[in-house]
């Protein structure tokens, strides 16, 4: 393994450290490293267990985290571990799974964020924190 790849699950709470609140209920951790665990596999289709992983994400992560309360990461780390293996699928195949950070109480159909009909499963639907 080079510089560049990195086990799935080893990478992934680095991901979810920077992609979601620390406040988030546990629930929500697990439902988003579901999905980011789905889009990394599914822009690595040809990787087995090893991936594409984004060095600078994971390196500043590592820095910020060492800064920060190691405890607060270990949520992090059980969000990943629960959920470990857990993807989502659209007729049997890995799907595109967009989020996004804010909103204002909607998210986006796929069509109106991407003007793309093939992604039927992303809808509209209200969001509140």
């Amino acid at each position: 393994m080079n510089d560049k790849h990195m086990k799935i699950e080893r990478y992934l709470p680095y991901l979810l450290y920077e992609t979601i609140d620390k406040d988030m209920h546990i629930e929500t951790l697990k439902a988003q490293a579901v999905i980011l665990r789905t889009n990394l596999l599914k822009e690595n289709q040809d990787a087995s267990d090893d991936i594409d992983v984004n060095l600078p994400v994971y390196t500043f992560s590592i820095r910020k985290i060492k800064e920060e309360d190691r405890d607060l990461f270990k949520r992090y780390e059980r969000a990943c571990s629960e959920t470990k293996g857990k993807v989502i699928l659209y007729q049997s195949k890995l799907c595109k799974c967009p989020y996004f950070y804010c909103s204002n109480g909607l998210t986006r159909d796929a069509f109106s964020f991407f003007q793309d009909t093939r992604y039927p499963h992303v809808i509209s639907v209200p969001s509140k924190k």
